[in-house]
């Protein structure tokens, strides 16, 4: 039997290159900077979303394959739906299965779309209570949740106990803390050859006040922190020279100053149709947000009339200006992008523009502040950072561009498992 390799994958969300010169200052980054290597600009996924794109992350391939197009699930109707917290919404093997047929242990902490994932060990999802106040009863509901979602007993007895409200209000760092309190706890009691774990402190503070600046440096310094408590949990396992670690990320940030609501031009013109107290009752047309994108769905896609009065409308859009968006995808440019063709339309952002889902209201509604956000097409914007460094991988290698698709087929490499129907290719210059 083959010897087994170790591999920690840590995602900071909207980690970027921009990043990299103060977090080169950065004690834990810097060692991983300084004994290891890196791809300094990294391709995302269209859309730039962190579920869609941890997806294509820990399998490889684009969303017309995984299978995962939004960070929630497509509810027309409603705003503010359930977000593709269970890995039922993947339609293919990961990295996940991969390491697990090949008979290695395997943890997630906070790695989005990986609820009931049968082929980890070790699960904390990324899911939270919705409309819970008071923070013992979301506490409560919290850990009813995760176990729903694939946390064993001996797991929350262990790794999860006494954390939980860290987590409950998604305030940052405190869910990044909590995630890397847990990934912690199950290094050292568990000792999984693969875990992936994910942070969100970074890409928060650029939603909050804008993709760059002081307040930036806050989130740098907390995931080297949590990096710091990471290196002393595989130390204490014992597992830290053996141990591989990717430091990576998923997209990155356009700074907004407006949100457009393209429902509301739909409902406006009978492609949604609401009762007197304004709920939805029909729909022929609906927009599905994603960010500085927007996915258009039609209930009847062979209507041929119906599609081009669609298009009609928002090319009309486009050409009266100061609309939102200054692209309008659809058919062979959209499988082109890798999307699915159960999106008849997408909407691209006009650079400061981001969309919501509410069909009423204002169209364009202005931000009382700057703020960061994704979801556009991944030629635009500052693009992830990815360091790597580890027994497996070459010191000092310095790829200037790749993509994200590369990551999970470079991982399986690594891993010495199998995972080879990917739209990615491996970056062997990476590995020892």
């Amino acid at each position: 039997m083959k010897e087994k390799k170790r591999l920690l994958l840590i995602s900071a969300d909207a980690m970027v290159f921009e990043d990299l010169k103060y977090l080169e200052e950065l004690p834990q980054i810097r060692r991983l900077i300084e004994n290891g290597s890196r791809v300094n600009r990294a391709k995302s996924i269209y859309p730039t979303l962190t579920y869609p794109c941890h997806t294509t992350m820990i399998s490889g391939c684009f969303p017309d394959r995984h299978g995962v197009v939004n960070n929630e699930e497509f509810q027309p109707g409603k705003t503010g739906g359930p977000w593709n917290w269970y890995h039922s919404s993947v339609k293919i093997r990961d990295l996940f299965d991969a390491c697990k047929e090949a008979g290695y242990t395997t943890g997630a902490v906070g790695w989005p779309v990986t609820g009931n994932h049968p082929s980890v060990d070790y699960l904390v999802d990324e899911i939270w209570p919705r409309g819970i106040a008071d923070v013992k009863e979301a506490a409560a509901a919290f850990r009813e949740l995760l176990r729903r979602s694939g946390t064993s007993e001996d797991v929350m007895r262990s790794c999860v106990s006494g954390l939980e409200e860290l987590r409950v209000q998604r305030r940052q760092p405190d869910t990044s803390w909590f995630n890397t309190k847990v990934c912690c706890n199950i290094i050292r009691r568990y000792r999984p050859e693969f875990i992936a774990l994910h942070l969100g402190n970074i890409d928060h503070y650029r939603h909050k006040k804008g993709v760059f600046g002081e307040h930036i440096r806050q989130g740098m310094i907390e995931t080297d922190e949590m990096l710091s408590a990471i290196t002393a949990a595989l130390k204490e396992a014992g597992v830290f020279e053996e141990t591989n670690i990717v430091l990576t990320a998923d997209h990155g940030q356009l700074d907004t100053d407006r949100k457009a609501a393209p429902n509301v031009l739909l409902r406006e013109n009978g492609l949604i149709r609401t009762d007197t107290q304004g709920e939805v009752i029909d729909w022929d047309a609906w927009c599905h947000a994603a960010g500085t994108s927007a996915q258009i769905y039609l209930k009847d896609p062979a209507d041929k009339e119906q599609t081009a009065r669609v298009r009609d409308l928002f090319l009309t859009a486009l050409s009266e200006g100061n609309c939102g968006f200054e692209r309008v995808y659809e058919g062979r440019e959209l499988a082109k992008q890798n999307l699915p063709d159960s999106i008849s339309f997408v909407l691209e952002t006009d650079g400061h523009t981001g969309f919501v889902s509410d069909w009423s209201g204002d169209y364009l509604r202005t931000l009382p502040n700057l703020a960061g956000s994704h979801g556009y097409h991944p030629e635009k914007g500052p693009r992830p950072t990815i360091i790597c460094c580890g027994p497996s991988f070459q010191k000092g290698v310095v790829i200037e561009n790749t993509g994200i698709v590369d990551g999970a087929p470079t991982w399986a490499r690594l891993l010495r498992v199998s995972l080879p129907e990917t739209d990615g290719h491996v970056l062997s210059e990476l590995l020892a």
